[in-house]
């Protein structure tokens, strides 16, 4: 499984407009701040040129549509992509054939209680154990993973928070869940430097799951 990092700290230009396809400039003039619409633009464009990179097709001809649950996919391959961007960097995920979910966070301070009162009943033990920064880092990881299986599934924020589980703790494993099978699942957990926190799900059916990390430039 490949992973790319991306800086978003610069704006989009004429190369990442052109990377886009008609649907997608219209989808990022919908959106209500200049500063989203440019994230998307961003971080779609690495993603496309990602695609084409490794299926060696024209970008061009690039088409990424929805599939079940609204999650996109790409038009006549096995191929599958994962996407998530905070206010800073994007993170992007591809494989081949096996479902996956990416999820990026970037750490600042928040009221954890108001969070994490929607967590699994063993979550909220693990995190009633740490306190100060630890606590802080821990919420920030069972959210990461959390999200990162739901966009897995597909089924997004949608499910109940509190009716599967994930580790607090190394290493990342989905601990149960009431809704779908879990056991096929593996959660990783990249380290991205200590402002951001990002876990990556993968239905590898009990197979090993390699990961890279490439870091684009601005």
């Amino acid at each position: 499984m490949s992973l790319w990092l991306l800086p978003l700290s610069e704006a989009p230009d004429d190369d990442d407009l052109r990377s886009l396809s008609a649907a997608e400039i219209a989808r990022a003039e919908r959106f209500v701040f200049p500063a989203v619409a440019a994230r998307f633009v961003r971080t779609r464009a690495a993603l496309r040129r990602r695609l084409a990179d490794i299926t060696g097709g024209r970008l061009e001809a690039i088409e990424i549509v929805e599939g079940e649950g609204g999650k996109p996919m790409l038009r006549g391959s096995d191929l599958q992509f994962n996407v998530s961007h905070t206010d800073s960097h994007g993170l992007i995920g591809v494989c081949r054939q096996a479902r996956l979910g990416v999820d990026l966070e970037r750490i600042r301070p928040i009221e954890a209680d108001l969070i994490a009162d929607f967590f699994a009943p063993e979550e909220q033990a693990a995190l009633a154990r740490l306190s100060g920064p630890a606590r802080l880092a821990g919420l920030y990881r069972c959210w990461c993973r959390k999200e990162a299986f739901l966009k897995g599934l597909g089924v997004g924020l949608a499910a109940p928070l509190d009716e599967f589980a994930v580790s607090i703790d190394d290493p990342p494993t989905v601990i149960r869940c009431a809704f779908a099978p879990h056991d096929s699942w593996r959660l990783h957990a990249p380290d991205l430097g200590p402002e951001l926190e990002a876990a990556i799900s993968v239905e590898s059916f009990g197979a090993p799951v390699h990961v890279t990390l490439t870091r684009l430039p601005a």
